[in-house]
């Protein structure tokens, strides 16, 4: 894991923590990749989670299915990070593991959908003041998801260029990773 870490109260502190440190993994995300970003570090993996079972059958398949994986371990959050499911595949983490991890990191939705639009707003205000080429980003269709409080996945081009196969977890799951 790089960096320190983040602080949980959204502050301009923790928005450009997570701005800096994903200019430096995937400058070229599109305004799609950057909501799926901070919408995972505000409201975790819950929206993910069917169900137990659910959720460690996909995490298998996407295992035997992926032969890609991103060149980092962790990318933190804030309250959340991402662990890399490479980690399973080199053995220092098992399926069953990540798969725990991963379930036990749910939570009610920490915000409501009017609180998430006005943090969203600030949010991607200061993406475009902290990273020159979100200038050119076009934020409106991910303005209608906060308003529904919904998620997105990953543009195609974000997948192409960086293979984002991770699962969301609390980061205190990760204390022994870091």
């Amino acid at each position: 894991m790089t960096g320190t870490s983040l602080t949980a109260d959204f502050s301009d502190q923790w928005m450009a923590q997570i701005i800096h440190h994903e200019i430096t993994l995937h400058p070229g995300g599109s305004a799609q990749d950057w909501y799926k970003l901070f919408y995972q570090a505000v409201f975790g993996p819950g929206h993910a989670i069917p169900g137990a079972d659910a959720a460690r059958n996909y995490l298998v398949r996407e295992l035997i299915e992926t032969a890609e994986f991103a060149p980092w371990d962790l990318q933190p959050l804030g309250l959340y990070v991402r662990v890399n499911l490479r980690l399973c595949m080199d053995g220092t983490l098992t399926a069953e593991q990540l798969s725990q991890m991963f379930i036990c990191s749910a939570r009610p939705a920490p915000l409501e959908a009017k609180q998430w639009i006005a943090l969203w707003s600030q949010i991607s205000s200061r993406i475009v003041q902290l990273h020159p080429v979100a200038q050119n980003l076009d934020f409106s269709p991910t303005n209608q998801l906060a308003r529904t409080l919904r998620i997105c996945s990953h543009s195609e081009e974000f997948r192409r260029l960086y293979h984002p196969h991770y699962r969301v977890v609390n980061i205190n799951k990760v204390t022994h990773l870091r």
